[in-house]
């Protein structure tokens, strides 16, 4: 087991404070880990002196799984004098060859939600991001295709922490199964009581629970779904970093145990993505989100590290017997607007050359091109450039993000030319950045 060297930082010594402690020590002894149960008690000691360590080393005494006594601090031992002499464990050294090596990233449910990492779902209460979180806990449950039409890589039990609306939850779930006609299954766990990441104390004992149903289940979970972020953290400044900090410290700690995690959130008021810190978005993996129209969402691109979506999913909310439940519409994939529209940037690029959304407003080409006169795939990729630039200080992943965005780009425009939204002499392929692209006068997006 890897051991957790994040700096802890907590109140005088008091003795609720030692299960936090205990609950990162029972976790190395769990695995074996004597050194790592160590260090934690070490630490303890050297927070909180003689008085945390002597608790401490009566709780490792009495747990069954550590090995010999002889493993054991001697009782003679100054846990408070030696504390700050722990090194902590070097990080691990990988070749070229080794890095090289890894797997690549894979989807969990293709298209949608990526195998790996901590990612963030975005929207507005009551655009059904709980219902699509719940449609995707029986995928990954059941390996059901996700309306059917999403594959699933990988199944298992899933686990949620219901922060918030558990008797929504409980109605939706059996609505859910009633309308697929199917029974309960017990590849699904929910935890109700004490989803609170505001203290460490709380963080602890939820571990613990979580800990202990692993256990259970002698395995880990295919997927753990959090709802949402702003009910698991109450009396928090979700716009004060450190504050955030040790939720997110905690979700990215069983991403290092190899589970995928997707916590629910809402967007800001004043239309950004996302409400809170950046450093809710700086250290998740991927962020999505629900856009409405009528009674259709479509899921939008926010982040997505190392995946590519080739189909962005549409869902609509339908009645069952009262509640509501998830389910495919007409045109489940997304349509190629929202497609550009999924990509920072691309959408404020096409708009900059007065491309024209019904209903919406239009603007004049601040480009100087507009779509009524022909724009060249080269003249938006400069622009997409503009609106938003491609980061980073390596240009080998400069070069392939805006390889990435050609591939994109031509993609998008393929698709609005055979709906009409766009004329162009022919589809185009990854060579053609000088061909010109127009908008026919009065084309409609419906």
């Amino acid at each position: 087991m890897t051991n957790d060297n994040t700096d802890v930082l907590l109140p005088a010594f008091d003795p609720t404070i030692a299960d936090y402690f205990w609950s990162r020590i029972a976790e190395c002894l769990d695995e074996h880990d004597t050194t790592g149960a160590l260090m934690w008690a070490l630490r303890a000691g050297a927070a909180h002196g003689n008085e945390m360590a002597d608790l401490l080393r009566d709780r490792i005494i009495t747990h069954e799984v550590i090995g010999e006594p002889d493993d054991l601090p001697a009782d003679d031992v100054d846990l408070s004098a030696f504390g700050q002499q722990i090194a902590p464990k070097p990080p691990s050294v990988l070749t070229m060859a080794d890095l090289e090596g890894l797997p690549p990233p894979t989807w969990l449910i293709d298209d949608v939600i990526p195998d790996h990492g901590l990612g963030i779902l975005v929207g507005a209460p009551g655009s059904g991001k709980s219902l699509f979180a719940l449609a995707v806990v029986n995928s990954v449950a059941r390996q059901r295709p996700l309306f059917g039409l999403k594959s699933v890589q990988r199944s298992g039990w899933v686990l949620v922490l219901l922060a918030e609306s558990i008797a929504s939850w409980g109605a939706r779930s059996k609505a859910w199964n009633d309308f697929h006609g199917l029974d309960h299954t017990d590849n699904f766990a929910a935890v109700i009581d004490g989803v609170d990441f505001s203290t460490p104390k709380a963080i602890a004992d939820l571990s613990l629970v979580v800990r202990e149903e692993i256990t259970r289940r002698e395995s880990y979970p295919a997927l753990i779904v959090l709802d949402t972020v702003s009910s698991a953290i109450p009396g928090v400044d979700e716009n004060n970093q450190a504050a955030v900090t040790p939720l997110l410290a905690e979700l990215n700690r069983w991403v290092r145990y190899g589970i995928p995690v997707v916590a629910l959130h809402h967007p800001s008021k004043g239309g950004a993505a996302y409400r809170g810190s950046s450093a809710l978005l700086g250290n998740v993996d991927w962020m999505i989100g629900l856009e409405v129209r009528d009674n259709r969402r479509e899921i939008v691109r926010h982040k997505m590290r190392d995946l590519e979506w080739e189909n962005p999913l549409a869902f609509e909310i339908a009645k069952h017997e009262g509640a509501p439940v998830a389910v495919p519409c007409a045109g489940a994939t997304a349509s190629p607007t929202f497609m550009a529209f999924s990509e920072p940037g691309l959408m404020d690029a096409f708009r900059d050359h007065a491309y024209h959304l019904p209903g919406k407003d239009t603007r004049r080409p601040v480009r100087g091109l507009s779509f009524g006169s022909g724009v060249t795939v080269a003249d938006l990729l400069t622009t997409w450039g503009d609106t938003c630039p491609v980061a980073g200080d390596d240009k080998r992943a400069r070069d392939g993000e805006r390889s990435r965005r050609r591939r994109v780009l031509i993609k998008v425009i393929n698709a609005l030319v055979a709906d009409g939204r766009l004329a162009c002499a022919c589809l185009l392929s990854n060579r053609d950045c000088s061909a010109t692209i127009t908008q026919p006068p009065g084309c409609s997006d419906d």
